[in-house]
């Protein structure tokens, strides 16, 4: 004889959630804890599960930090990665990237050589050699800084290629998701985005490209634009590159050559290279007053010499005479000749009482 069971078939089975027991008792337990409480578990748990669920990363906004990071592979250059720094979402996590990026730091990502390359998950490049050596931040020199606890800084993922993070510990080790990257998710915090990647160029080319002044390499990236486009051509552009036998590092040297911050479209980089050496050309070039004051005196020494020589030779074979009176032009006023005249007149007065002396 079949015998009629008013539980659902989940419940009878244990798969009902918080009603793990099954049955009456447990739902009586549970509408008595709801009686006492307000929150029936059913709510709590959906709350708690809400809670951890991940965040989508924020759209794209051009005012946000940029940083430009020029990679190359055995000294040949690859291209331009632009990332986008969710400075306003994780600002700890944030400053620890613009820090190993800016010009001169003592823990820069410039130079540093990938350790891992893993194709279709991630490329890492370690923490600097002066960083910390703990693995917690401490009150003693040399600590690491500690990074955000808020939900961005937890519930970000590494849901698609070009996603940018920095090491949970500290350390400001850097890896590049090429691809959705689970294992990244409890190692490293999101802290940007690959928003344009300019392939096959780096520097002032990038740069030019990046300005449309050259068609040399691709590149993605501004309004209206898929936000994602440059993390998916930069991850296309390291998982075509060959690894070591063990398949989880490159088999060439890939290196940062270059990084700094930039506009949003991965120009203007402030990297302490051509746009230091820019700076100290600026900084060499004469100001238009130097260079004003400069043509003044050679306009001076030019009419000065002019009129002590050839004029002065004029005079003396004509035996003696007074020169010829002069014609003030606007060199003279420029000069300021009203001295030199005046010098001359006083001269050739001295002149002619020598001549009538020695005439008598």
């Amino acid at each position: 004889m079949t015998r009629f069971v008013a539980d659902a078939i989940a419940h009878r089975h244990g798969g009902g959630g918080a009603r793990k027991g099954g049955g009456e008792a447990a739902r009586k337990a549970e509408l008595d804890e709801f009686k006492k409480t307000g929150v029936h578990p059913e709510q709590r748990a959906a709350r708690a599960s809400a809670a951890d669920a991940p965040l989508p990363l924020p759209p794209a906004d051009p005012s946000r930090p940029h940083l430009a990071l020029d990679l190359a592979l055995d000294g040949r250059p690859l291209g331009r990665a632009v990332v986008e720094v969710f400075e306003d979402a994780v600002p700890l996590a944030a400053a620890q990237l613009l820090r190993r990026c800016a010009p001169g730091s003592p823990v820069a990502l410039a130079g540093t050589a990938a350790s891992r390359l893993i194709r279709l998950s991630a490329a890492y490049w370690p923490a600097a050699a002066g960083a910390a050596s703990s693995s917690a931040p401490s009150a003693g020199a040399g600590a690491r800084p500690a990074l955000d606890t808020n939900a961005a800084a937890r519930r970000a993922r590494f849901c698609a290629a070009g996603v940018v993070g920095v090491a949970r510990d500290g350390s400001g080790a850097v890896a590049v998701s090429l691809g959705r990257s689970p294992t990244l998710d409890a190692t490293h915090v999101v802290v940007g985005r690959v928003a344009r990647w300019i392939g096959g160029a780096t520097g002032a080319a990038a740069a030019a490209a990046a300005k449309g002044e050259s068609s040399g390499g691709g590149g993605n990236g501004g309004d209206g634009e898929d936000a994602s486009a440059g993390g998916r051509e930069l991850a296309a552009a390291l998982n075509a590159l060959r690894t070591n036998a063990a398949g989880d590092a490159p088999a060439g040297r890939l290196v940062v050559s270059r990084c700094g911050r930039s506009d949003a479209r991965g120009g203007a980089a402030d990297d302490g290279g051509a746009a230091g050496e820019s700076a100290a050309a600026a900084a060499a070039k004469p100001s238009a007053k130097e260079l004003r004051a400069g043509v003044d005196e050679a306009l001076r020494e030019g009419l000065l010499k002019r009129r002590g020589g050839p004029a002065a030779a004029a005079g003396g074979g004509r035996g003696g005479g007074a020169p010829a009176a002069k014609r003030r032009t606007m060199l003279d006023a420029l000069s300021g000749s009203d001295e030199d005249d005046s010098s001359s007149g006083s001269g050739s007065s001295n002149d002619e009482e020598g001549g009538g002396g020695g005439g008598g």
